[in-house]
């Protein structure tokens, strides 16, 4: 069994076909591919410390990272870290739950850092960075996180105190782990300045939560919120890309844009011919050329038997437009009901 990100389009196909398994069979192509392998158990055991980490810091008991640690080093040992985190953005689906978002940025984070050169190490200690960084937010009342309207001034205010909750929570816990709390207290600050707690800037922050604050801000954008949708993975890539600048010097963005595909795995995509259909493979050395297997037709119909498009051999296609999968599922059961 090949892996979808790793090995790309051909691999993705060759594993149906060694299941006896058609295209139309595997909705998206990806799902159960992951599920049969070691994907699945390993991110629902993310899941569940993250779980267990809200739970202990809302309950007031201490926090333990080294719980988490064999998971991280499992994930980089076993080469994972690629897999996780696209099966990660396919499963969160633009929920808003900070166990998700928390999982989702701890693999987003690792990716940037291996496109960086990091060492196992280093790739390590950022994912377990990332992991943690958000902790504060679960010392803040409930009512603020779900609040559906602007937030006042005091309310704003107190959400941007969450680094330093955070700081003091793993400042708590063992001394090895003082350099964490270091980066739960600068994710959110900006490189040009304007971030939050201190609005430190430029070098002043460290690069691991330069990266961190910024795939959390990925992720973030991408997720439905009490007071506004999500925002489709291209759309998000190409405003954090035209707001880089502000975000993190251009060596580190090159590394998230080469990372961080502009159609990830499973994005819906329409393409110029006007068929619809969902991403399956990124392709790393053209990010606007992706394997996309195509499950509506020009018309809008759903297609008897789907066909995989890879566009870096196809040129004569290309994507035209990100679908939202919501408006497509509706636009489906009204065009049922007429019948």
């Amino acid at each position: 069994m090949g892996t979808v990100n790793k090995t790309g389009f051909k691999d993705v196909k060759a594993a149906k076909e060694e299941n006896g398994e058609s295209i139309t069979e595997i909705s998206g192509g990806i799902k159960k591919l992951y599920e049969l392998g070691k994907v699945l158990p390993l991110y629902k055991k993310f899941l569940e410390k993250a779980r267990d980490q809200a739970y202990k810091i809302k309950s007031g008991h201490g926090l333990n990272p080294s719980e988490i640690l064999p998971y991280i080093r499992y994930s980089i040992e076993l080469d994972l870290i690629n897999d996780l985190y696209n099966y990660s953005i396919l499963v969160h689906g633009g929920r808003d739950d900070l166990v998700t978002q928390t999982v989702a940025v701890t693999f987003a984070s690792m990716k940037v850092g291996k496109g960086l050169q990091y060492d196992d190490k280093r790739v390590l200690d950022l994912g377990l960075a990332a992991f943690f960084e958000n902790v504060g937010m679960y010392k803040l009342p409930q009512d603020i996180l779900d609040k559906e309207n602007s937030l006042n001034k005091w309310e704003k205010d107190l959400i941007r105190q969450h680094p330093v909750f955070g700081h003091e929570l793993l400042s708590g816990v063992e001394a090895q782990y003082d350099w964490h709390a270091d980066i739960a207290l600068q994710a959110h600050e900006r490189y040009d300045g304007l971030g939050y707690p201190f609005g430190l800037a430029g070098e002043e922050i460290r690069e691991e939560a330069l990266i961190i604050g910024l795939m959390d801000r990925y992720v973030a954008m991408c997720s439905d919120r009490p007071y506004r949708k999500r925002s489709m993975p291209p759309e998000v890539v190409k405003y954090i890309l035209g707001d880089g600048k502000k975000s993190m010097e251009p060596g580190r963005l090159k590394a998230f844009l080469e990372q961080i595909s502009l159609f990830p795995v499973n994005t819906m995509v329409k393409l110029n011919n006007q068929c619809t259909g969902r991403v399956i493979s990124a392709n790393e050395k053209n990010p606007f050329r992706p394997a996309v297997e195509i499950l509506y037709d020009s018309s809008g119909n759903k297609v008897k038997e789907a066909e995989i498009i890879n566009l870096i051999e196809t040129p004569l296609y290309y994507i035209s437009q990100t679908v939202d999968e919501t408006v497509l599922l509706d636009k489906g059961a009204q065009n049922r009901g007429r019948k």
